[in-house]
This record gives C-alpha cells, structure tokens and sequence, in this order.
C-alpha cells in the first residue's frame, strides 16, 4: 500500500505536537492508577498523530489500469481533405487494435474545436457529425485544452493530434506546458504539405487620412510562391480605375498605384488579382480605405428630401458640405459613416433603419464623437417606434411613456394564419414579428392576438400591453394546424376591439394561403364603418393577392405582398407604429425656453408658433432648452459618450413648422444646432499601423512632436469596432521612447476601425481614426506546414511524432505504465482523532472497578436472548412466585423502624423490638413456620448492605467504621 502527502510540510508539527502531549502527562497532578495514566497518554498520541496526518494531507494511492487516449483531429482549410480521410482511417486502425481496458475519445478542430466522441471502450469513428467552421482558423490550443477537459479523471492520460501545425489562434506551446503538469504525453501526426501554385494578397496600406489634392500611394504586398503572370485590377468606390498585366517574382512583391484626391470625402479601394495557375482564390483581393479631409460634412438623413428641402438650405453654408440621401442609401459600413462630422435625421422611423445599422450610428456617436440630430415628425420618436432601440439608447428624451397618466391609447390585434402550410420558419418569424410588435406598445395600449387554422383561437386576449412578458410566451406557444377558414377569425378581432377605450384601433392579419370563401369586402368595411382599420399581409405566391388587396383597401389599411419569411418582423413593425400615432399631439403651442443653452445663443426669447410635437420624456442627465406648452420636451440636447446628440420634438416641415420656415430666424437656429453637434475632437497626428496575425490585432502608433521628438508617457487607448459591430476597448503601452502598442481580438473578416484617443486629466484632447482590413481568413495564406511546432510540443510533454508507416507506432502501446490514483483520507482520520478524544475523556474522568465491571456483565447478560427465555420459563414454572408477590404486598403495608445492628467479628444479629414500636396490629395471617418475618426480611438486607460497605473501604485501603 502506498501512501502520500499533498502538504507534506504539515508533518514538522508532529515532533512539538508529540513533546507538548509527553509535556501535560508528566506534569499532570491528576491522581490515578499508573496503567489508567498510560491509556490515556496512548490515547492522545494517536489522536495527534491523526490531526497532524489529516492537515499534511495523507492519500492512499490505488493503482489504476488501463490507458486513455484522445484523438485531436484538425479540418480546418489548410490540411486537404485526402488527408483528413486517411487521418480517420488510422484512429479506427490505432482503436481496433487497443486492449479492451483501455478508453478513445475524438476531437476535431478548426477555428473552434468540438467533441465528437466521448472517451469509451468502443469509439465508432464515423464521418464528422460535429459542427466546426473549418476556413476560418486553426485553434490548436482550443482543441487541446477541450481534449484535456473531456479526459476521464482515472487512468494514463495521452493525446494523439493530427494536424499541419498551421495554428493562427491561441497559443498551443503554452496549452502544452499545461499537459504536462497534468501529466497528459502529446504524441502528434504531422499532415499537410506546401502549397507550389498559390498568388495572395497578403496586405494593402494607404493612409488613413489624406488632404485635398495631396499626393499619396496606394502600396499593395503581393505574395507568390513561383514566378506568375497576374492581372491586377483596382477599384474606388467600386468604380474601376485600370488594369495592369506583369509577372510576380517568387516571395514578397510591392506595388504601388500613385493618387489624388481633390474633393473630400469617404473612399475605399479594392484590389483583386487575376492567375491562371492560382488554386487558392479566395487570398487574392485586399482592401482598404481613407479620408480626405476639407470642410466639415453633414449628412441628411430624410424619407422626403422634398419636404425638408428649406432644412437643407438651412444648414448649407460655406463652412459645411451636405449631403442628403433617403433610409435606403444609409452607410453600410462603420468607416464611411464616421467620416461625416454630424448626422441629421429628418422625420425617420426605427423601421427605416436596420438594427445593425442603428447600432453602427450609436457606435459612430459614442465611440467616434459624430454629432447626432434627430428630428420629429408622425414617423419619429415615440410615433417611429423608437422605444426600446439602439436609437432610443443614443437620444437625451425617451420614448417609453408608460409613466405618463394622461395619453391616448390605441388597440391592435394581430390575426395570424397557422395552417399546415406555416409550419417551420414562416411560423416562426410570423410569431417573431408579433413578440417584437408587443413589445414596442406601450402601457397605455391594448393588444390581442388571434390565430387561425380550420377555426379561431384566441391567444392573447384583449387587454393592456404592459404585462410583455405574458404575451411573448403565449405567442410563441402557436403551433400549427390545419385548414385556412380566415372569416371566424377576422370577426374574432371586430368582436375584440369592441367597446375597448382606445383612440386608434387596428387589425393585422397574415396568411399564406386561400381561405374559405366569406365575404371579406364586407366585414373589412364593417370595421371601418367603427373607426377600426385593417392592413393584410400575404405572405407567398399561394394567396388570394386581389381579395386581399380589397380587404386592405376596404379597411382603409395598407396591403403587403411579402415573397420572403425574413421581411415579416420588419411590416409588423410598421404596422405597429399605426397605434404609436397617439403619442402624437396636434395641438398648437408657443415654445417657452427653459434654459438659455448654447444652441439657442442668440435668438432671443421669442419663438414662433409650432402646430405639433411627439410626446417625449426627458432624461436626467439632458439639458432641457426648450419646451411645449404642456411642458413636454422640444429642444433637448447632451453628451451621449464622445459625442453630442440633439432631439428636436416638432419637425421642420410645412405641417408643423409652417411658421418657423419663415421665420427670420430659422437659418441661424438649425445652423447652430447642427455646429454645435459637431464633433470636437481635435486630429492628432500619430503615426499609427495596423497589422493582423495569430488570430488577433496588433496597433503600432509612433507619437512624434512638430520637431520629431519623442513623446513619451502619453495616456493613449483606443477603441476598436469589429465588422460585426462589436467594440472592444484597449489602451496602448508604452514600450520604448514614443513607441506605443496593444493587441485586440479579431477573428472576423471585414473592416477594423479604431479610433485612437489621447486623454489628459480624464478628458480626451486629441484622437485619429485608424483602419485596417482583414480581407480573408489566415486560414488561405497558409504555404507550409508548422510541423516544428508540433515537435516542440511533442517535445514539452514527453511525446513523440508518430509514423504510421512504422511498425509499433499504435499509441496505445507505448511507453504503458501503471497509473495511481489518490484517495484523501483526512476526512477519515479527522473522525478517528474525534472518537479518540472522547475515549480520552471517558478514560481519564470516568471511574470503573470490579464491582462496577462485575454488574455491567451481569446487565449484559440479562439482554441475552438465551437468558430472557430462560427467566421466562423459571418464572412461569416457579411454585412459590404467587406466595412471594403476596408477602412483597403485605410487607409494603407494615410501617417497621429500622431494627438496630450490632456488629461483631464482622457477623450482624438481630436486636428485639422495642415493644413501643411494634405494629398496632398484626397481619391478618402470620408468616408460617420456617419463614422468616417482614421484620427479619428487613434486618437482613440492612446487614447485607454494610457488610458490602466494609469490603468496598477495605479494598480501597480505608479503615471501616467502628460499631
């Protein structure tokens, strides 16, 4: 039996443990008998020798059989598909071949890893059955440390990986230090090969920002593994500038493309190269972008550049450029929409916008310091659908006005087809765009759902929208069914909205199919004879497009014709933002200021009259300049992060603002709105690179003065926006003199943009805006295999590369050896020094002798079962028990002094009665002949009694007492 300590150090108590034992024995002045003094002090040492065992950690080690091991499999891009093939085939060739005790496991890998078998005595290597994105990276240390996660706790722990060694994710040499202390061997199968015939773009570098008609070149480094005629074809803004035909020379090859550009503004450049003898195409385009910089630029957002044409001319000046475009033409990347200095949004609705775009536009304000305009109108705010979005996050009022007592509330039901035909992803976006339309109402709304199949079934019914939990999980319980019969369903909803208190009414309904035939025509001008309209949505090419058609036409609604699922969440939202209507107020009102804030610098106290508003709520930390009549918010403005964000409630337009628009001074009031929302931040001149490798970012800024010093101890971060939209924050360390860097994940592809900021005191003075491209996976610029790097894991961890060819290479029988497992005992040892303490006591405190030992035998003895029987049967079958239980009553009745004793050579006798305290009457019959009286009865165990008493004093060494 072999044993262990986890802390062995504990055990230097045992020598002072055991001398402070030794120590209280000797000095003890405790009188007992010598051997009970050993006990005792026996007793103590074991119970110390257990605590001081139990804290140094002893373990029992049993010996385990049996080896495990786990196949690491990688798939990614750059190891070819033969071989992958052929890597399973040898795992079931190595698992066929295994002892029976022994355990396989498989994991596979490529930008992440996953577990594809479980460690198991019978492991069915089958075709890959887990999920894994195999062109995106090589994650050899994921992989690793998963492999050693699923390894069983018992047993020889061994991996085998069959991979190219290509990793550009991770660090798998410091994963492979960590298998060693776990005591887990790596063996590795080196796969892949070069790749003779591949032409890649490996990176394009242009400045990030430019002056007008300034010279610079676009540098683009093109890697080749042969001599390769290439055409090279680069574009701007997607706008083709030429084509050049030339010959790449093996390795790394430069070029360049002069340019100008004379007008300032957002470009991008592309590059792609063309090869006859390139089998990797996807490495061969790369590209980049940059800013001139000229006047600060505007950009108008507005659904009807017409009608806020005198919004334009307003904020057309010579110190700006504008640029108008409508919600479709919004930016779809993060880089060109930061090169404006500020975004105006005139009259647009949440729905005009993306998600992913409304989260670039609060990223451009808070991260990059664009300045923020919104302006009101029936499509804006509360009224656009704006609670509860990335837009409502950026704005300095809220559109959630549930806390308001006094609002118009509107009432919609959503009728929604569940027929067979909706099973799958039409029903479930269908119940997608419902929960995202319950969740945009407000308290004060109503809402009710009605699905339909053969008939209706009511699945929310009507009732305040303020419960949204409730009515997203009783929506996402719809299942479908089977018929289409619409017209039980359609009267459901007129029923419904009935008698409910809301200013607005509406139904929606949505099918896929044709229903039974009913008139439609006329229920949908029932409805609208009772103020409730009715829009239709046709999803697909199987429905009754013209009766639905009539149906919204007659419902004084809108009619959908949706070809594609994906299109529903977004016409519910619209739909939606009919019943948003009531946060709408017409009521005319003069504008009263509130606080004489920059923006209204100038202006005076006296504004004109405005004929409209949408209802807002205005959040702490804004500034309130101006307000309604009502006291709702109309002009409030502040700092949403790096940026400056203003909302005006009213909007700019003839049917709300006709008095404005000829207002003197309406072009210096939206001129200093807009200036002020500018964004402030001054440029600072850094020269900073962008470099990718190992799966993440790497930024490099050199901080030079006007005279080319070094500036040092600057407080630099930067924050990073990845092509998905994500923001990672990093700051820069100083490494050498006005030598700067930092690192940031980047496992996407697509456009990196960073803005670089320099902070003093907690405030930032100065930023750049760095980009960088990501043009393709590592995964497609891999040339040769990293077999090194799988030798030096091998090498960290006691393996060895593996040659199949080579006879004895199964891993399973290499190198076997024993395993031990511990088992901790200190919670053992723990209990036996607790029971030993309690034995301790007893021995010490508690006094047995003979006599005591004697009537503890005989108590025992007692509860035998032999002699429980046996007193049964003496007692069953005794004569004189009857005779004996009479005497033992009369006796109890008879009051007798105790007779006195003398005692004499240690023999007592009985004295004769004084006749003064005999019984005043005798028994009623006397004792016979032979038997001895009650009072002879009880002179004999008195004598007993003292004769014990002397024996136990003389056994003692006492003296006994004198008569």
């Amino acid at each position: 039996m072999t044993f262990q300590f986890t802390e062995p150090l504990w055990l230097l108590l045992l020598a002072p443990a055991v001398a402070w034992v030794l120590w209280l024995a000797w000095t003890s002045l405790v009188e007992s008998r010598p051997a009970r003094r050993r006990v005792s002090l026996g007793i103590r040492l074991a119970a110390v020798l257990a605590v001081v065992l139990a804290t140094a950690g002893l373990q029992w080690l049993h010996r385990v059989d049996g080896m495990n091991v786990m196949f690491v499999l990688d798939v990614s891009q750059s190891v070819p598909a033969g071989q992958q093939t052929a890597a399973r085939e040898q795992v079931r060739t190595f698992v066929r071949e295994k002892p029976t005790v022994d355990r396989a496991g498989l994991v596979v890998f490529g930008g992440e890893a996953a577990l594809e078998a479980q460690p198991s005595a019978t492991l069915e290597v089958a075709s890959s059955s887990a999920v894994v994105v195999p062109d995106e990276r090589t994650d050899l240390a994921g992989a690793l440390r998963l492999a050693m996660a699923a390894m069983p706790e018992t047993g020889q722990r061994r991996l085998v990986v069959f991979s190219d060694g290509d990793e550009n994710a991770g660090d798998a040499l410091q994963t492979a230090a960590s298998a060693k202390g776990l005591e887990t061997v790596v063996d590795v199968v080196p796969l892949g090969g070069g790749r003779p015939q591949d032409v890649s773009v490996e990176r394009l570098q242009l400045p990030s920002r430019v002056q007008e008609n300034a010279p610079f070149e676009v540098k683009v480094v093109v890697e080749s593994s042969h001599e390769a005629p290439v055409t090279v074809f680069l574009f701007r803004n997607d706008q083709p500038l030429g084509t050049q035909t030339l010959t790449l020379t093996p390795g790394r090859n430069l070029l360049t493309f002069p340019q100008t550009l004379a007008e300032a503004g957002f470009y991008t450049y592309d590059l792609r190269l063309d090869s006859p003898d390139d089998g990797i195409p996807q490495n061969n385009r790369a590209s980049g972008f940059t800013v001139v910089a000229g006047r600060p630029r505007i950009l108008v957002v507005s659904q009807d550049p017409s009608a806020d044409a005198s919004l334009v001319d307003a904020l057309r000046d010579s110190e700006t450029g504008i640029r108008v475009i409508r919600p479709g033409q919004f930016p779809e990347t993060l880089a060109e929409l930061q090169s404006y200095e500020c975004l105006v949004a005139s009259n647009v609705a949440a729905t005009d916008l993306t998600r992913d775009q409304q989260r670039m536009l609060q990223t451009a304000v808070r991260d990059f310091g664009v300045g923020f305009v919104c302006i009101g109108g029936d499509q804006a705010f509360a009224a656009g659908g704006y609670r509860g979005t990335p837009l409502d996050e950026i704005l300095p009022v809220e559109s959630d006005l549930s806390s308001r007592k006094v609002l118009p509330s509107g009432a919609l039901v959503l009728v929604i087809d569940r027929s067979g035909s909706m099973k799958g992803e039409k029903l479930d976006l269908a119940k997608e765009a419902a929960m995202a339309a319950a969740e945009l109402l407000t308290g004060h709304d109503y809402i009710g759902v009605v699905a339909f199949d053969g008939e209706p079934w009511e699945v929310v019914p009507m009732g305040r929208a303020g419960s949204t939990r409730e009515v997203t999980a009783a929506i996402g319980k719809i299942g479908e069914g089977g018929g289409t019969i619409m017209a039980p369903a359609l009267d459901r909803a007129h029923q419904m909205l009935r008698g409910v208190p809301a200013s607005l009414k509406h139904v929606v309904v949505l099918t896929d199919g044709q229903s039974v035939p009913a008139d439609f025509e006329g229920m949908a001008r029932a409805m609208a004879g009772e103020r409730i309209t009715l829009s239709t949505v046709a999803l697909g090419t199987d429905c009754d497009l013209s009766l639905l058609q009539r149906m919204a036409d007659e419902g004084r609604g809108r009619f959908y014709h949706v070809p594609r699922p994906g299109m529903l969440p977004q016409i519910f939202l619209q739909e939606t933002a009919v019943i948003l209507k009531t946060a709408i107020s017409e009521q005319p009102f003069v504008p009263e200021v509130v606080t004489a804030t920059e923006p209204l610098r100038g202006l005076g106290a006296a504004f004109p009259t405005l004929r409209g508003h949408v209802v807002t709520m205005p959040r702490p930390r804004a500034e309130l300049a101006l307000a309604t009549g009502q006291g709702d918010p109309l002009l409030a403005h502040w700092q949403y992060g790096l940026g400056r964000v203003v909302a005006f409630t009213s909007d700019a337009r003839a049917r709300w603002a006709a008095d404005w628009i000829v207002w003197d001074r309406y072009r210096q009031f939206w001129r200093q709105v807009s200036r002020w929302s500018l964004r402030r931040l001054d440029n600072a001149e850094f020269n900073a690179q962008v470099a990718f490798e190992q799966g993440g970012g790497r930024l490099v800024v050199e901080a030079l003065d006007e005279q080319g010093g070094f500036r040092n101890f600057l407080d630099l971060q930067a924050a990073v926006s990845s092509p998905k939209g994500t923001r990672e924050s990093v700051r820069l360390q100083q490494t050498g003199p006005g030598h700067y860097e930092t690192t940031f994940p980047a496992r996407e592809t697509g456009s990196y943009l960073i803005h670089l900021m320099e902070s003093e005191g907690g405030r930032v003075v100065a930023s750049q805006v760095v980009g960088a491209s990501l043009s393709y996976s590592p995964e497609f610029g891999v040339r040769h295999s990293n077999h090194g790097l799988l030798q030096r894991i091998a090498g960290i961890t006691g393996g060895k590369e593996i040659r199949p060819d080579r006879p004895g290479s199964n891993p399973f029988f290499d190198d076997r050896r024993p395993t031990w497992q511990p088992q901790d005992l200190w919670e053992d040892l723990l209990r036996f020094a607790l029971v030993l303490f309690v034995l301790d006591v007893g021995v010490r405190r508690v006094a047995v002798g003979r006599e005591e030992l004697r009537a503890l035998a005989v108590f025992l003895a007692g509860w035998l079962p032999r002699r429980r029987e046996r007193r049964r049967v003496e007692d069953e079958t005794s004569p004189s028990l009857t005779a004996l239980l009479a005497r033992r009553d009369a006796v109890r009745t008879v009051i007798v002094r105790p007779p006195e004793t003398g005692v004499r050579d240690g023999a007592t006798a009985p004295m004769r009665p004084d006749p003064d305290t005999r019984p005043r009457s005798a028994p009623a019959n006397p004792p016979e002949k032979g038997e001895p009286s009650p009072a002879e009865e009880s002179v004999g165990l008195t004598s007993r009694l003292l004769a014990a008493k002397q024996r136990a004093q003389r056994g003692r060494g006492g003296r006994p007492p004198q008569d």
